[in-house]
């Protein structure tokens, strides 16, 4: 695909999440495309380095939102709009750090905020947006979910649940909003090299890799092309698609 400042040029994207990992990794490609960009994220401090890092690689707004909490979106989404002068593709990746606690070890305040963030972050994004997206002439959403929603590890019990939600969530708004010009997508990486994931050691990646066909962990920038694909003009015809982008790995097991 063409990834020259001109793909999104006069295009606005919200990246929800944005301020630090693959979020930001996103919402640094899509500048670099041209995209007026939109970080959403819970973290203020994360928020204040993401504006040092991204400064000068285009028009950025970086707000405080709560995903869960929908009169917070609806205000952040209203006030990117009045920036940029509209909405022309989010994507929802905001979540929590997954616990990995089984189905007897998982209580209600963990289950209850890991939908709200993920399923119901994704929810409001979309519902606050929509007017927006109405008047865009290449109207896109991109959902990040996970591996883990497609073939369960055995723990991350909330987190793979409200993960395999945003799947069937995808998939429903892609029929309900095709008829609009709307197009909607998944995207579910596999193990990934960030700075977060550096935490599970030398010998945990290595152990993991095994299981993997093509012997490695994705780079960030390979999941963001993708992202970056999805959320273009350029994929015209191409929706209600989960996208597992995981090296093979999903296909040989664990």
């Amino acid at each position: 695909m063409a990834s020259g400042p001109a793909v999104f040029a006069d295009s606005c994207v919200i990246v929800t999440g944005g301020a630090q990992g693959m979020g930001a990794e996103h919402a640094a490609e899509l500048l670099r495309r041209g995209a007026r960009v939109a970080i959403f994220d819970i973290d203020e401090t994360a928020l204040g380095q993401a504006r040092v890092q991204l400064a000068g690689l285009g028009p950025l707004l970086a707000l405080k939102v709560d995903m869960s909490d929908r009169p917070a979106v609806e205000a952040a989404v209203a006030r990117t709009a009045q920036l940029f002068g509209g909405i022309d593709a989010l994507v929802s990746n905001a979540g929590t750090v997954h616990a990995q606690q089984g189905l007897l070890d998982t209580d209600d305040a963990d289950w209850d905020r890991t939908m709200a963030v993920h399923v119901g972050g994704a929810r409001n994004l979309c519902r606050a947006a929509l007017p927006w997206l109405e008047q865009s002439r290449h109207p896109r959403i991109v959902i990040i979910s996970s591996m883990w929603a497609q073939r369960g590890p055995g723990f991350g019990h909330a987190y793979c649940a409200a993960k395999g939600a945003l799947l069937g969530l995808a998939r429903n708004l892609a029929v309900e909003l095709g008829p609009k010009g709307i197009l909607v997508n998944t995207v579910a990486p596999g193990s990934v090299a960030t700075r977060m994931a550096a935490d599970y050691g030398p010998d945990a990646i290595a152990e993991d890799c095994k299981s993997i066909p093509l012997g490695r962990w994705g780079d960030a920038w390979e999941i963001t092309r993708l992202v970056c694909f999805l959320a273009s003009a350029e994929a015209a015809y191409l929706t209600g698609q989960t996208i597992a982008i995981n090296g093979g790995q999903i296909i040989a097991g664990y």
